[in-house]
């Protein structure tokens, strides 16, 4: 029975090359796809997961615009105690 689903198989794929080709390569592709999908997703929510209360901790960037827009992900020390002294649910 699967000797004769292989032959089958076979024949196929030597009868109409082009469309089988067609295929194999988008199901290789479809699945590489996803898994540097799945390796990049995996990949950005492994980020701090050994810090007690973890969603707890927020992200506080500046953009300053200028000749060119920059984005930064770091806060000096004086908005640092702005905002625990301004926001009562901000603790250190």
């Amino acid at each position: 029975m699967i000797g004769n689903a292989l032959l089958t198989l076979y024949r196929s794929l030597t009868r109409h090359r082009l469309y089988a080709t067609l295929n194999i390569l988008g199901l290789a592709v479809g699945i590489a796809v996803f898994l540097v999908l799945l390796l990049d997703v995996r990949f950005k929510t492994s980020f701090e997961r050994w810090i007690l209360n973890a969603g707890e901790i927020y992200a506080v960037s500046s953009q300053n615009i200028g000749t060119q827009a920059d984005r930064r992900s770091r806060t000096t020390a004086p908005w640092a105690r702005c905002w625990t002294s301004c926001v009562a649910s901000i603790h250190s």
